[in-house]
């Protein structure tokens, strides 16, 4: 990704604030050893492989001028890229390089206002950004939108993780909070049987997904749809703990209050062809043939997936709820990713939010017709 010599990064001050630094720059394998979220771990992880030998820079506004500046000049050593690692609450550029965003964390409610924010306090400054990663992200500008260019990198080797905790959905709007402890109480399924589906739909929801109204609501229907279409499994990732959400429990009832909101009705029974899964699965769970189909919206990381991934996916639907101006970037960079155009964008004049899907084969041509 970057042909030119090595990359140095930066990285959110809070996420730096229980390590033990060695000094202002360091060596960015050394961030592997430190207590940081494992969303950075993989997204330093991902830029290590695109760089050679990258460094990492603790926040780089204090060197902007005289003898700081002239101090990190010198220990660059020719440096030509910096890529702002952000969790969304700011971007930060260093004059004289070329910057890159990588929002590592689009799954927070936080979002990226940081690239807003920046565009607004020092618009003279947003012009250094000369590219996001992985990310689709535009601004309003002077009335104008302005969209860095994307640049999408994905791992080049499968990441290793666990088989994820899966739990047989059961829901009555009107108490989450038993239908949770129902679930938790009755454990997760340790062998699942997903060979007799013919499609395997996977929906990951995030923190920000599951106060999102308009992707609750598609999740809502697609889950009330399998409870009568048995030849269809539904897989719904709960969001990840957090603060407000820090156990099993939690995470379920802010899913079902989330789904419930929706006011789309499903039986009150347990379903035997929805599951609640804990965590990503690795992407060997993905390897069965041809069968599987993503749900996702902005918050989804593509980038935690190889590429060889995407082109084998059944069909992938994407909840779009930007700017109409933006969507051409959001298609051209998704379409680059599963290696073919959408068959369906919604009609020109629609209003957000809209579904893009990219399908297979035969549906593919299907839904053209």
């Amino acid at each position: 990704m970057f042909k030119s010599g090595t990359a140095v990064i930066s990285v959110p001050p809070d996420e730096l604030k229980c390590a033990e630094l060695p000094g202002s720059l360091f060596e960015a394998a050394q961030l592997h050893r430190m207590p940081i979220s494992d969303a950075l771990k993989r997204a330093a992880g991902l830029v290590a492989t695109a760089c050679r030998h990258p460094v990492c820079l603790v926040r780089p506004e204090i060197f902007t001028h005289g003898q700081a500046r002239q101090w990190l000049n010198a220990r660059l050593n020719g440096t030509r890229h910096h890529i702002c690692l952000s969790d969304g609450t700011s971007v930060k550029v260093i004059e004289g390089l070329d910057n890159h965003v990588f929002f590592y964390g689009l799954g927070q409610r936080k979002g990226s206002a940081g690239l807003q924010n920046l565009s607004s306090w020092a618009p003279e400054i947003f012009s250094h950004v000369r590219s996001q990663i992985n990310s689709f992200h535009a601004v309003v500008l002077a009335g104008r939108l302005v969209q860095p260019p994307t640049r999408l990198s994905l791992p080049r080797s499968r990441v290793p993780a666990v088989q994820p905790e899966m739990y047989r959905y059961v829901f009555n709007p009107q108490c989450p909070q038993e239908c949770a402890r129902l679930m938790v109480e009755a454990g997760s399924d340790p062998k699942p049987t997903l060979d007799e589906f013919k499609e395997l739909i996977y929906i990951p929801l995030s923190e920000s997904g599951s106060h999102d109204a308009a992707f609750s609501n598609l999740a809502a229907r697609i889950i009330a749809a399998a409870y009568f279409d048995h030849s269809q499994c539904v897989l719904l990732r709960l969001p990840a703990a957090n603060e407000n959400m820090p156990d099993l429990a939690q995470q379920m009832i802010r899913t079902l209050e989330a789904i419930g909101a929706s006011g789309i009705v499903a039986p009150r029974v347990v379903a035997k062809n929805v599951f609640l899964l804990r965590s990503d699965p690795p992407e060997s769970f993905f390897d069965t043939d041809r069968r599987w189909s993503f749900v996702v919206d902005h918050t989804f990381d593509f980038w935690r997936y190889t590429q060889r991934l995407y082109p084998r996916l059944r069909s992938v639907r994407y909840l779009y709820d930007g700017d109409p101006r933006q969507l051409q970037g959001v298609v051209h960079g998704l379409s680059s990713l599963l290696g073919r155009p959408p068959c369906a964008r919604g009609e020109p004049s629609m209003s957000p939010p809209r579904v893009l899907t990219w399908a297979q084969g035969r549906l593919a041509m299907a839904r053209k017709r």
